[in-house]
């Protein structure tokens, strides 16, 4: 049970009797009961003793919300009447639980109209928990720096996106803030969720902390992922508001390679002190264990991190899928940017088209380094062996992944490896390089190649390594037997990862902070996989999801 204090209207001091300090008694949900003994002191006698008379024959029907409507607090003339009888009047002073997700375990709020006082132990949800809609009459909001249509897009855009969809298709009402490119709409509905662009590269995040603080009354939720510099949402929002931080990997060494000294340092320092600051009690997630170990070890997070990986959704092949392979065909997806290294790519194929003439390359992806890499493809005369296709549509992606018989993929770092996922659904191993991100999304001897750093020497050590490897999984795919049985492995390791789990996953974890979570039955995956706390010294605190400390493979 529940206890709403309320101030009545102030009404003329004949009026003002026993039978105007009454409880109200309604039907509600179940709820924390107050402090009983000190309700109804500090009212003139017989009013006092009704009410904790009526509070005890109360307290014993289950399922009653019980709420106080005699004179809390007086107005200005009864103020004056306290001071000269000097007695006051003794609010009741309902228990605090602090809890590190402002949701349903927020404060009491406390509010002042009129000189009376509000007191709200645990607030009342306004909206209904309607069974498969947990955020239904929510309105949440995703604060990323490019969305879909952004010509540099990439796993992460698919990552904030798909968050969206699952609290839309948990009824909420979802708004999509991002940064503006020549020729974007303001404003667009795209699949129910309205995306609202604003700002530059570096003027989105003013434009998103304008629009978080104009709008956060009505915002009830928000996602927030960080690509380099988050968005700092927690000081734009309300105090109660659930901010969902997602991390896909740590930048401190990008920030070198894409910014002069001053400004990448600048950057660190956002990303490696201010940020835990400002997300410290704020449920935090990554896309991968890499990640997780990342953040302990580089930016020193303390505080408990989740767990929510990416998906994919794999195609529909049958059995026989691998027969369309070509064993001579190599793919490269990905945006075409620095830290992506296809460069190293194409010094690979240089390097194994000595012995395997019939090689060739397709290159998927747009990005500032296409011009670079068609001049570098031609230093190294294999121009005539790479087809650099830009950006494609989802047909074309499904026609090159289903002819290549290796993905390769050489970024220095990846939150994940989405591309990985993806070529897995297909049948298609990857090898790449063991850094953090590909090394969760590629199982070494399995479903792919891992090449370790040389040190000290990066340059032609890497470029050999890669291409030994590459060598050997052509050699393997080579033989059809061979190529079946990874066909199957890698098809069978991409089938662990979806974006309907990934929906789920976040959609619990908004409803954990809206206090709004409806109960649904563990899969079978949950089963097997139990909760534990994901650091040793940090266990799960109360208030942060019960998400935040499960694993998902």
């Amino acid at each position: 049970m529940r206890l709403q204090a309320l101030r009545r209207r102030p009404r003329p001091r004949r009026l003002r009797r026993a039978a105007h300090h009454r409880l109200l008694l309604r039907r509600r949900g179940p709820g924390p009961l107050p402090d009983r003994r000190r309700l109804g002191r500090g009212v003139p006698g017989a009013v006092g003793r009704r009410a904790r008379l009526d509070l005890r024959a109360a307290a014993a029907r289950p399922g009653v919300l019980l709420g106080a409507r005699h004179h809390l607090a007086p107005t200005a003339p009864a103020a004056r009447r306290r001071r000269r009888a000097g007695r006051g009047v003794r609010r009741p002073r309902p228990a605090r639980p602090r809890a590190s997700c402002r949701g349903a375990l927020a404060r009491p709020r406390r509010r002042h109209r009129g000189g009376g006082l509000i007191l709200v132990s645990r607030p009342v949800p306004s909206h209904p928990v309607v069974p498969g809609q947990p955020l239904r009459g929510r309105h949440v909001a995703v604060v990323n720096w490019r969305d879909l249509d952004h010509s540099l897009a990439g796993g992460s855009e698919r990552y904030a996106w798909e968050a969206a969809r699952a609290a839309l298709e948990a009824g909420a009402t979802v708004e999509y803030v991002t940064a503006r490119e020549p020729g974007q709409a303001r404003v667009e509905v795209r699949d129910g969720v309205v995306v609202r662009r604003g700002g530059g590269a570096f003027g989105y995040y003013a434009y998103a902390a304008w629009r978080l603080l104009r709008h956060r009354r009505r915002i009830d939720a928000v996602v927030d992922p960080e690509c380099g510099i988050p968005s700092w949402s927690p000081l734009f929002v309300r105090r109660r508001t659930p901010v969902l931080l997602v991390l896909h990997h740590v930048h401190q060494q990008q920030f070198l390679t894409y910014f002069p000294r001053p400004l990448a340092l600048l950057g660190q320092w956002l990303e490696r002190v201010a940020m835990p600051r400002v997300y410290r009690d704020r449920p935090t997630f990554a896309v991968s264990d890499s990640t997780r170990v990342e953040m302990r070890e580089q930016l020193g997070w303390s505080g408990p991190v989740g767990l929510i990986q990416n998906g994919t959704e794999a195609p529909d092949l049958d059995e026989d899928g691998f027969l369309d392979q070509d064993p001579d065909r190599l793919l490269a997806l990905g945006r075409l940017v620095p830290h992506k290294r296809v460069d190293l790519v194409l010094e690979v194929l240089a390097t194994l088209l000595a012995e395997r003439p019939s090689l060739h390359l397709d290159v998927c992806g747009q990005g500032p380094e296409r011009e670079r890499l068609e001049v570098r493809a031609g230093e190294l005369g294999v121009a005539d062996h790479v087809t650099f296709h830009g950006y494609v549509d989802e047909e074309t992606k499904d026609r090159l992944l289903r002819r290549a018989a290796v993905h390769v993929c050489a970024s220095d770092i990846e939150g994940w490896g989405q591309v990985v996922v993806e070529a897995a659904g297909y049948g298609v191993p990857t090898v790449a390089r063991d850094v953090p991100g590909l090394r969760d999304s590629v199982r070494d001897g399995e479903t792919g190649r891992l090449v370790p750093d040389p040190v000290p020497d990066y340059g032609p050590a890497m470029v050999a390594g890669l291409a030994e490897a590459t060598a050997l999984v052509l050699d393997a795919q080579a033989d059809p037997a061979q190529r079946a049985t990874t066909y199957a492995v890698t098809r069978a390791w991409a089938s662990r990862f979806s974006w309907a789990r990934m929906r789920a996953q976040v959609v619990e974890v908004l409803a954990d902070g809206l206090g709004a979570r409806a109960p649904r039955p563990p899969t079978s995956s949950e089963q097997s996989c139990p909760t534990t706390p994901t650091h040793p010294s940090h266990p799960a605190r109360p208030g942060v999801s019960s998400a935040a400390s499960r694993c998902t493979v």
